[in-house]
């Protein structure tokens, strides 16, 4: 008698379970893994989605970064290239891959107001030429054309 009490409270210990299939229990790991890598396959379709249409949008006069830091404008877009002005009279080809982010959009309308970041362009007084940085002498009234790399 003392045996079977002993099988008796040990069965009710185990919660009557033999260790044998654990029902649903064995397919939320699995299934929660699943829904997992969906979720990261979808967020990651996405933003390849909206990369796609930000380099198509490109035009001239958007302000740009590359995946290197350089902060550029887009002077020209030609097929897969780019043409960036990097710094005053200075432009670069670089492949729209090379494309970080956008920064500013040139805009929409023909308004005549530029919706450019501030500090990013030289100002321009009334006289219509721009002024000159600070340390930095102004330019004479002759065009120079622009380097191209």
């Amino acid at each position: 008698m003392h045996d079977f009490a002993t099988v008796v409270a040990l069965a009710t210990a185990n919660g009557g379970n033999d260790g044998g299939g654990s029902g649903l229990g064995g397919l939320i790991l699995p299934l929660l893994i699943v829904l997992v890598a969906i979720y990261f396959i979808t967020v990651q379709r996405r933003r390849t989605r909206q990369a796609q249409q930000e380099l198509a949008r490109l035009k001239p006069g958007t302000l740009i970064m590359t995946r290197a830091g350089l902060y550029a404008t887009v002077v020209e877009v030609d097929g897969q290239d780019v043409l960036l002005e990097v710094a005053p009279d200075v432009v670069c080809r670089f492949s729209k891959g090379a494309i970080g982010r956008v920064i500013s959009s040139p805009p929409e309308s023909e308004s005549g107001e530029e919706g450019e970041a501030a500090g990013e362009r030289a100002e321009q007084p009334e006289g219509g030429e721009p002024k000159a940085a600070a340390g930095e002498e102004p330019e004479s009234g002759q065009d120079k054309p622009k380097k191209t790399l």
